[in-house]
């Protein structure tokens, strides 16, 4: 079952908010989040500290236009948000 929720953060000095949709994967879990019309991946690291992203190969090239400092945050906010309640 797969499951939506808020990820409220702050960028840039602005308010954003996504919407993440959990998704159970073998023994662990990804975020998708929906940035620019791409699905970008978040899964938990080996030490399951951190979040990393992922995007699918074939979006690649569109993906270049998101900014990595946006994903960063949105990867930090699911760490507070998931493993470091």
């Amino acid at each position: 079952m797969d499951e939506d929720f808020e990820i409220q953060i702050i960028y840039n000095g602005k308010e954003a908010v996504f919407i993440g949709r959990l998704i159970k994967f073998g023994y662990s879990y990804r975020i998708v989040v929906e940035i620019e019309s791409q699905s970008i991946y978040f899964e938990p690291d080996e030490t399951r500290e951190h979040f990393r992203g992922l995007i699918e190969y074939e979006q690649l090239e569109q993906s270049k236009s998101i900014d990595k400092e946006l994903l960063k945050v949105i990867g930090e906010k699911l760490e507070k948000l998931l493993l470091n309640p």
